[in-house]
């Protein structure tokens, strides 16, 4: 039996009042104020009022009384707006009937349970409160982003983003909260994709373009916006990856939606945080080695989506490690089963895409440092399509550098890497080289002075490094045309190569470049394809220099000998497709009638060049292409020396008698003039700098003939037993250890 009015306590009998007396009817105002004015004025009995004001709404969800659980739940919220001072008194309380609400199966009840979070969320603590810990809620308002009602569906989906907005807002700036661990993110994230994503509507909704849709969608992309801008350096990782096993899940990859929401994200991110979203992307796309081509595809196409809208803070500190993960993309899209797949040749032609979308953003210093860590792999790459996609990559990041970048100091070392390569086997290989070379002399900075043959030359001091490269690059032009397995796009970037080369840096090189040439029709064999190159260059070079009669010239000694003619044409043909895609010629070996010769040449370009060049003198001088320079490395020697230095696999073959061996040379050296005792040479040397262990073997003279003469031994063969790293010095090196050997 309920006590008498008169006996019960004041706060119960004032929470009891806001009750109304008719079913149906809602709180009343004149009993909340008073319940109000006495929680003020009596603060310690706010515990009270909050316990037993718990008990009457536990007991009327629990009877299904909707109505008078409503009515208690207004308190509640009327309560907190008024004592939100002493908050901490009854939060407990409040958020154990928040919970029930949530728990109930009816939409209202949610629906008002969420609402009167948002209360509570709104509410600025002015005193410590430790209750940050919402997992509860996180659980229930995810679920409701999900709810399938198809009557209150969409409405309880907004009510559940409202919540998880409202715990952001409660939590965000606090230090209590837990918002930021991974099992938090994982409910959170997908609730607001699954919004966000258009594919999960129901086909008559987006016919009718139902306005509830629309506005959770643009709910949910503000909270998800709102997540990503709070997000420290160490949260932008675990906010990630839920969005990363949403895309697999869904296959949202080759979507569009995708790339939007990634790009919307690294907007978000603060700038100085951007690059950790690049590299969790690629270390997302690293675990996908397995995954069909068209999926690893998808996730490239995602980040140079994104890539355009963080521009320079796209990279980061870890540059490096960035350009490797690509690198190591094409490596294994290269070495797989099915690398000559479509799917994996538009996977690879993405992943070199990258690199120039990655490239641009950054200063020009560090993109040559990338090309020469590219290039750095050439010489071990195992497969033709590996140096290919290699070459790729390095070409897309070169057309992006500015005509300042290239140091003389750096262009040595890319051409020390990039010049052995443009005499491979492979014709593909050989084309991407020459490409290379030509766009970074394409890129090089101009001087505001017009040259003679009236095209801007470069600096003057980028001319003289070139003059001093002159014979490194001309032997290899050479050797690179005389190739029977040439094609017309082989032989058309070379010749840009050379077009650049002659026009760029001065006149003295233009003569040089003009010698070379008319020295390719003194090859033996000749064949059509060599003779229409010699065309091709004087005929396109008139052209630029606008001396029309060249072509004339061309057309009478060309015609009659073969394919020449037709090479000259297609090679001088200014083709707007891709080197890459001209289509090729036969070729074959021809006796030439009558050479073209230096003075046609002569009677067209000295109208244009001035009487102050003496075309005459310097054309008629013969080019002799002989051994390559000091310091180039070709496929012939450098197979040579790593045959003689390092095979231990193959066999030696059967020695005639007047072969020289590596005995005859050691038995040479130990003939030579007495120095002192191993010891004695070998304790100042442990300390010593490398010029100081290089000046013992001798002469400058010595040393470099024995070396090239090394070199050039085509039948010196490795011993029976296996060569020692020992007796590879001893041979670099002669004189240093020469009573030792």
């Amino acid at each position: 039996p309920m006590p008498c009015s008169c006996l019960r306590a004041t706060y119960k009998r004032k929470v009891d009042e806001i009750y109304p007396r008719a079913p149906g009817a809602s709180l009343d105002k004149s009993a909340m104020q008073q319940l109000t004015w006495y929680a003020l004025s009596q603060s310690r009995k706010l515990s009270n009022i909050a316990k037993y004001l718990a008990s009457r709404i536990r007991r009327d969800l629990t009877r299904q009384r909707y109505n008078l659980a409503s009515v208690g739940l207004q308190g509640m919220d009327q309560l907190i707006q008024a004592c939100h001072n002493n908050l901490s008194l009854f939060l407990e309380s409040y958020l154990g009937v928040v919970e029930r609400f949530l728990e109930n199966a009816n939409p209202d009840t949610q629906i008002q349970g969420v609402q009167s979070f948002e209360k509570y969320a709104a509410i600025e603590d002015q005193t410590p409160s430790y209750h940050r810990h919402f997992e509860f809620f996180v659980r229930c308002f995810a679920s409701m982003c999900f709810a399938e009602n198809r009557e209150r569906g969409k409405e309880l989906q907004s009510a559940g983003l409202r919540g998880l907005q409202a715990i952001f807002h409660k939590t965000v700036d606090t230090r209590g909260g837990n918002l930021w661990e991974q099992s938090q993110l994982d409910l959170i994230v997908p609730a607001l994709l699954f919004n966000m994503d258009s594919m999960h509507r129901d086909p008559a909704e987006i016919e009718a373009d139902v306005p509830e849709e629309e506005q959770n969608k643009r709910l949910a992309t503000t909270c998800l916006n709102q997540y990503a801008s709070h997000a420290s350096f160490g949260n932008i990782k675990s906010l990630l990856a839920p969005v990363f096993r949403f895309f697999d899940e869904y296959n949202h990859w080759p979507t569009e939606f995708s790339s939007k929401t990634f790009t919307m994200l690294v907007q978000a991110v603060p700038q100085q945080s951007t690059h950790v979203a690049f590299g969790e992307l690629l270390s997302h796309l690293d675990t996908k080695r397995g995954h069909p081509a068209i999926e690893r595809t998808s996730v490239i196409r995602v980040l140079s989506t994104a890539v355009h809208a963080a521009t320079s803070s796209a990279i980061g500190p870890s540059i490096i490690e960035v350009f490797n993960i690509l690198l190591t993309q094409l490596r294994v899209s290269a070495e797989s089963p099915n690398a000559t797949s479509h799917d994996e040749e538009l996977f690879r032609r993405s992943v070199v895409d990258s690199f120039g979308d990655l490239g641009q953003y950054l200063p020009d210093s560090q993109k040559v440092e990338i090309m020469l860590f590219i290039m750095g792999k050439l010489a071990t790459s195992p497969s033709a399509l590996s140096k290919e996609n290699l070459l790729l990559a390095t070409i897309k990041i070169a057309t992006t550098c500015s005509r300042s970048m290239l140091l003389r100091d750096k262009l040595g070392i890319l051409l020390s890497t990039t010049l052995p390569a443009t005499c491979d086997d492979d014709p593909k290989v050989r084309l991407h080289c020459w490409h290379l070379l030509t766009t970074l002399f394409e890129q090089m900075e101009t001087s505001d002075n017009e040259g003679v043959t009236g095209w801007w030359e470069a600096r003057p001091l980028d001319v003289n490094y070139v003059r001093l490269q002159a014979a490194l690059l001309h032997w290899h032009v050479y050797e690179s045309v005389v190739l029977r397995a040439n094609t017309i796009a082989n032989l058309k970037v070379i010749l840009d190569f050379l077009v650049i080369l002659s026009l760029r840096f001065g006149v003295e090189e233009l003569l040089d470049c003009s010698r070379l040439v008319f020295g390719l029709q003194m090859h033996e064999p000749l064949t059509a394809k060599i003779l229409g190159f010699v065309g091709a260059y004087f005929e396109k070079l008139s052209k630029l220099l606008k001396a029309t009669a060249m072509p004339a010239i061309v057309d009478r000694v060309l015609g009659g000998q073969g394919n020449a003619l037709a090479v000259a044409h297609a090679l001088a043909a200014d083709e707007a497709s891709p080197p890459a895609d001209l289509p090729d010629l036969p070729d074959e070996v021809i006796q030439p009638e009558a050479p073209l010769a230096a003075e046609a040449v002569v009677s067209v370009w000295q109208p244009v060049l001035g009487p102050h060049v003496t075309l005459t003198e310097a054309l008629n001088q013969p080019y002799t292409h002989g051994a390559p320079p000091v310091g180039v490395a070709t496929r012939s020697t450098v197979q040579r020396f790593r045959t003689f230095t390092v095979s231990n696999h193959i066999a030696p073959p059967v020695r005639a008698e007047s072969t020289i061996t590596f005995q005859t040379i050691k038995n040479s050296v130990q003939n030579a003039t007495a120095g002192p005792s191993t010891s004695a040479i070998r304790s100042p040397l442990q300390t010593a700098v490398a010029e100081r262990v290089w000046s013992t073997a001798g002469p400058k003279e010595l040393r470099e003939a024995r070396f090239a003469l090394l070199l050039s031994m085509d039948e010196l063969q490795p011993p029976d037993e296996v060569l020692s790293p020992r007796a590879v010095w001893n041979v670099q090196y002669p004189r240093v250890f020469e009573h030792d050997i």
